[in-house]
């Protein structure tokens, strides 16, 4: 997420450069110590709009971490599609987000077989060395170990190879669906206590309509 408050535009500007600066400068990594030469790359979807955010805090865990950062709204509806439109090494862009920053007078984009996403090419509109960037907010010390799962926390503090890390990746999904006008809070409360009795760690957590 890039945010300039109340700058919309601003915002989507400043996220189609930083997205194609990443597939330029790292959209491609070579896992050397694999015998299996693994390669990562990125796709990236970009859209725009107001999201809602909640942290939920189960309780007494053992086997996962205190925190969840749950977030949701519009562009995360449509995000998904976006991102799956964009091949490894592209970015994709919704039209909301390229009529936003002034449509061909600021982006050079390709056609996709999806008539609301696109292909992001360059950023026609120059950058202005004077402006000023938001300012990161301040988290508090520890924050990070509030909302990363324990065995990661473990492997990251006593360092961790790519290789490892990489092993990491393969995880098991669940799909638990809620039925009934539960509110979502103690619903997930419910279940994190039974997953975390089982020794069942979660480490994602996606909301997904389907």
């Amino acid at each position: 997420t890039w945010s300039y408050e109340g700058d919309l535009r601003r915002s989507c500007v400043e996220a189609s450069r930083c997205a194609l600066a990443l597939q330029e400068l790292c959209g491609e990594h070579a896992i050397e110590e694999l015998d299996n030469e693994m390669t990562f790359t990125l796709h990236i979807g970009l859209d725009c709009g107001v999201i809602e955010t909640d942290v939920f805090t189960p309780g007494n865990l053992k086997s996962m971490q205190r925190g969840f950062h749950f977030i949701g709204g519009e562009p995360l509806q449509t995000i998904g599609q976006i991102v799956d439109t964009a091949k490894s090494g592209e970015v994709c862009i919704s039209t909301k987000v390229f009529d936003l920053v002034g449509g061909d007078e600021t982006l050079t984009i390709e056609k996709t077989p999806l008539d609301e996403v696109l292909k992001l090419v360059c950023v026609l509109e120059d950058e202005d060395p004077d402006r000023e960037m938001p300012e990161a907010p301040q988290r508090p010390k520890g924050m990070e170990r509030f909302f990363i799962h324990p065995s990661i926390t473990r492997r990251l503090h006593h360092g961790i190879r790519a290789s490892d890390m990489a092993e990491m990746r393969l995880l098991t999904v669940m799909f638990i669906q809620m039925q009934g006008s539960l509110n979502v809070s103690d619903w997930f409360h419910e279940v994190c206590e039974v997953l975390d009795g089982c020794r069942c760690p979660v480490v994602q957590v996606i909301d997904d309509d389907k």
